[in-house]
């Protein structure tokens, strides 16, 4: 024991005199804050470059988060579901292809989540989307597609997906199945076998919501592609409820692709509703 422990045998005396020395105890708080400082310090700093440790890149548009296989999109799903809403960063698919072997797909931006970054398919396959919900109302059923759900200012370019086999409600879209707010989608495909079940509010590329522009979007069927509203409508080859305001779909086209519904079913939007 050291001198100002007073040579104590017993946890009670040691404590006693240990304590005794205000110098003393003025270092141990001192050091009990420090590390408790130090070790929330880490624990933020962990938490804050999760997607860093996972992803290369630093979320710029001149270095944005790479998607090198499908680990890396999975991740960057799951954490966008999680709740990073990845505002303001921008995510790139550098992968050579991607294929989701028709497996079930959860949507990016799911069961209340949102997506409100830049992401740049980069013009790379996601072959194989494979999506089964329920046709009933539901928060689990509603908001299908590659992306679930985006609010502004998000953006969506250059994705290819090729082979979509899709069952949901309501706001249903290979792309995106609720593009509520954001900037705009541009430059995106689905082509090859395309199957999507839906009872309100689908599209091939989007099923419904506020987005400012969809443009240079193309849609293009094997025989036997289709997209149905089943007792619903609302349909489009490219988008299904366009919502009031100044939004635009602009250079888009469809291919080959039956468009069924009750009503409000358009080749290229359902309904543009006061715009």
């Amino acid at each position: 024991f050291s001198k100002a422990s007073g040579d104590a045998i017993t946890l009670p005396q040691y404590l006693s005199n240990r304590f005794a020395s205000k110098s003393h105890t003025l270092s141990i708080i001192c050091a009990v804050v420090f590390l408790v400082c130090f070790t929330i310090y880490v624990a933020s700093a962990f938490v804050a470059g999760s997607v860093e440790l996972h992803l290369q890149g630093e979320g710029t548009a001149d270095n944005p988060y790479l998607i090198n296989d499908i680990s890396d999109l999975e991740f960057f799903r799951d954490d966008v579901n999680a709740g990073n809403n990845y505002t303001g960063k921008y995510i790139k698919v550098t992968a050579t292809e991607i294929d989701l072997n028709n497996e079930e797909w959860t949507p990016i931006a799911y069961m209340g989540k949102t997506f409100k970054g830049n992401f740049d398919g980069n013009n790379v396959t996601v072959k194989n989307l494979k999506i089964t919900k329920a046709l009933t109302n539901s928060a689990e059923n509603n908001g299908i597609g590659f992306f679930g759900r985006t609010d502004s200012p998000a953006t969506i370019e250059n994705i290819i997906i090729e082979n979509v086999d899709i069952t949901g409600s309501l706001y249903v879209g290979a792309i995106v199945g609720y593009g509520y707010t954001g900037k705009h989608v541009k430059g995106c495909t689905v082509k090859g076998d395309i199957t999507i079940d839906a009872w309100w509010y689908a599209g091939v590329i989007g099923g419904n919501g506020y987005m400012n522009l969809i443009d240079n979007c193309h849609v293009i069927g094997n025989d036997g592609s289709y997209i149905k509203g089943n007792d619903g409508s609302y349909i489009g080859g490219i988008w299904g409820f366009r919502g009031e305001g100044d939004n635009k779909i602009t250079n888009c086209t469809v291919t080959n692709l039956d468009i069924i519904g009750v009503d409000r079913v358009g080749g290229i939007c359902g309904i543009g509703h006061y715009g």
